[in-house]
């Protein structure tokens, strides 16, 4: 069979290896436009994230207390896979739920980096509708706020970082992970 090319007839070997030839050269282009692109920090910690030719800084800390770095869409964005990918509850790229969140759009509009240095902390209706919710994640924000209260916003993101990360790889797992998603090593699982 063949094929034509302008003028002149093409064999099917000639187009397939035309044709491989085009996807490793679009390979190519991808991963150095928009391949390894993270950023880290003074300590190593992944900070920004390359997203369609955009840097995305990832906010692991949610305004509620919640640790998004153990969220799986969280997870999803740091291992670049995942059907639902989120930067943070703090970031500019959330999920959708995220997005409608009330918490998020107060301390949004107020500036804060959590309800903890909120002045209607103790007092806050919303905070506490969402904190009497029966879910796993809202008994734990509860106590991380407490935590982030008394250790301080950076000593306690520390610590949580290091209880969702694999002892073994130094991969991030999430709540939904019974064993690391690299290494396959079980990890410490505290719901339920």
């Amino acid at each position: 069979m063949s094929t034509f090319k302008g003028n002149q007839a093409i064999t099917r070997r000639e187009f397939i290896q035309c044709s491989v030839g085009a996807m490793v050269s679009i390979s190519i282009f991808y991963t150095v436009c928009y391949g390894d692109a993270a950023e880290n920090d003074k300590n190593g910690n992944l900070t920004t994230v390359k997203d369609n030719g955009h840097k995305r800084e990832l906010k692991p800390i949610a305004y509620c207390g919640i640790y998004c770095g153990a969220c799986p869409a969280y997870v999803n964005v740091i291992e670049n896979k995942g059907y639902v990918n989120c930067y943070g509850c703090a970031s500019d790229l959330a999920a959708s739920i995220t997005e409608r969140c009330n918490i998020r759009r107060c301390a949004r509009g107020r500036n804060i980096k959590t309800c903890v240095f909120c002045p209607e902390y103790n007092t806050c209706e919303t905070l506490k509708a969402f904190l009497n919710l029966n879910a796993f994640y809202t008994k734990e924000a509860g106590k991380n706020l407490n935590e982030i209260q008394s250790k301080g916003l950076e000593k306690w993101q520390g610590e949580q970082r290091a209880q969702w990360t694999c002892k073994h790889c130094g991969s991030p797992f999430s709540w939904d992970d019974r064993e690391c998603r690299k290494c396959h090593t079980p990890v410490l699982i505290w719901i339920k």
